[in-house]
């Protein structure tokens, strides 16, 4: 099948899977709010690499389905409680979850989500069960460590390019890697296409990292969902942060950095002098470089998998992912 018909029968799929789950909860209090972040849209991308690694590891999609559904959900419980920690007023366009509900509504439902999460994986058939569980909770837990490591860095005065580094394996590059592996374990037995797969993923995670805090300054706020510069509002220590504070040379552009990192984020004017600031030192064009750099990397591990229409798929995904201009 082509690229398109592919991704389109397998998003139908998650998505109905996602809703029939989130239909067994029987308290509409609490099944609205859920229902309203699942149904928010986005391209369902990880429980995709899921089905395409399954399939292109030598398995069947549709016995990743209950793991590709668990991964799209454990994803959906992070950016419920990511929301609440960032008071952030918009989700992929539409109100997040605490600001249309409240608080306790949302961190509820954060939780039932990723108890739905681990329900349906559960129903996942494998004869590597174990390890498929293992490399979910494992994710779990460094995309939850990757949070914390985020608000930390949010909270401090430096721009440490290492430590960012660090929190993006977690944040982000985890869950794309996790979701590869999974597919990997449940359509092969071969451990070198599994590992092949989980690096495959975590290099498409930071570049995807790094494309999504270039996209701050760039980005239209309609098919991105959020205000430009917000990152630099809120003070995030993104990559175009730390890789600008280490290329700055200019007075003015320390000071606007220094004020940056002390006020925890900048307001008004001093957000396009920021904005501008990433251009002059060539930061934007060295996200460009490293974006494209990691991307050749985690295509070059899909060449220990044997050439098909699934592995073809996940090189559209990966240019999808860190091409994209929203």
């Amino acid at each position: 099948m082509t690229f398109e018909r592919t991704i389109k029968e397998y998003q139908e799929k998650i998505d109905r899977d996602i809703a029939a789950l989130t239909q067994e909860i029987s308290s509409r209090s609490l099944r609205n709010p859920i229902s309203h972040i699942v149904r928010a849209g986005g391209k369902r991308i990880r429980p995709l690499i899921t089905m395409l690694a399954c399939e292109a590891a030598g398995g069947k999609a549709r016995d990743a389905i209950h793991a590709a559904v668990a991964v799209e959900l454990l994803h959906t419980f992070t950016l419920v409680h990511d929301d609440i920690m960032d008071n952030a007023a918009l989700r992929r366009g539409l109100q997040t979850v605490h600001t249309k509900w409240d608080a306790n509504v949302a961190i509820l439902a954060g939780d039932t989500i990723a108890a739905l999460a681990l329900e349906s994986l559960a129903r996942t058939r494998s004869p590597r069960s174990r390890q498929i569980e293992e490399y979910f909770a494992e994710a779990f837990v460094e995309v939850c460590d990757g949070q914390a490591m985020d608000k930390d860095l949010e909270a401090g005065t430096t721009a440490d390019r290492k430590k960012y580094f660090t929190m993006i394996e977690k944040k982000t590059a985890a869950m794309i890697s996790t979701s590869a592996a999974i597919g990997g374990a449940i359509g092969s037995t071969d451990i070198r296409c599994v590992n092949a797969l989980s690096r495959f993923g975590k290099l498409l995670g930071i570049a995807f990292q790094i494309r999504d805090d270039a996209l701050d300054i760039v980005a239209d706020k309609k098919k991105f969902g959020k205000e430009m510069g917000s990152d630099i509002r809120e003070g995030k220590k993104t990559y175009l942060l730390v890789t600008a504070a280490a290329a700055a040379r200019k007075p003015e552009h320390k000071a606007l950095i220094k004020k940056y990192l002390f006020q925890k984020g900048l307001q008004g004017a001093d957000i396009k002098k920021m904005a501008a600031l990433y251009i002059h030192t060539g930061t934007t064009a060295h996200a460009e470089q490293e974006i494209h750099e990691l991307t050749a990397k985690a295509l070059e591990e899909l060449d220990i998998l044997p050439k098909s229409d699934a592995q073809k798929h996940l090189r559209f995904i990966a240019a999808m992912l860190t091409e994209r201009t929203f």
